[in-house]
């Protein structure tokens, strides 16, 4: 994959199997209801390289079966890293090619161009999100993975959620 770091994917699964479960320890001690999972970069069928989350570590936290089936549903979402096709970045492609978080409060609020699972969303009632990239060094210079938390309460505590995600990045 040209432009990403040569990260064999064992290595970066098992990076990012501590991560969620670091994380999700986390979410579980503050009694948070979140689905959190990671989107990874893959090669495509046409030779491109797309996100997806499909068999990749995730957790939901507390007994929220809405997030659980936007988890399902997120597995048959790949989103392009292509800044050609901007129309299938999605948030994860965004994220990943800018290499810059983006939050939002109420995704329902959002326009599909915007938000590309928005109509899934709505049906699960997911309102607040959260994606982060995921770097392989310290000097932040390119993305291997985005880290994304869902809810379905508008109140996501984004300033707490970045402060957790960090000391367990660096914990991983």
């Amino acid at each position: 994959m040209s432009g990403l770091p040569r990260i064999p994917n064992t290595e970066l699964q098992a990076r990012v199997m501590r991560l969620v479960f670091r994380f999700t320890a986390r979410l579980a001690a503050a009694q948070s209801v979140a689905l959190a999972q990671v989107w990874l970069p893959e090669r495509s069928h046409g030779g491109g390289i797309s996100l997806q989350t499909k068999g990749v570590p995730f957790c939901v936290n507390g007994s929220e079966e809405m997030l659980a089936l936007f988890r399902c549903i997120s597995c048959r979402y790949q989103f392009s890293t292509d800044i050609r096709q901007l129309r299938l970045l999605g948030a994860p492609g965004r994220v990943f090619l800018t290499g810059k978080p983006e939050m939002c409060e109420d995704v329902q609020q959002l326009d599909a161009s915007v938000y590309r699972r928005l109509s899934e969303a709505r049906a699960c009632s997911v309102r607040s999100t959260l994606l982060l990239p995921l770097y392989a060094s310290p000097r932040r210079d390119i993305a291997v993975a985005v880290f994304e938390v869902v809810q379905t309460s508008c109140a996501l505590p984004f300033p707490l959620l970045l402060d957790w995600l960090q000391q367990t990045a660096q914990a991983s």
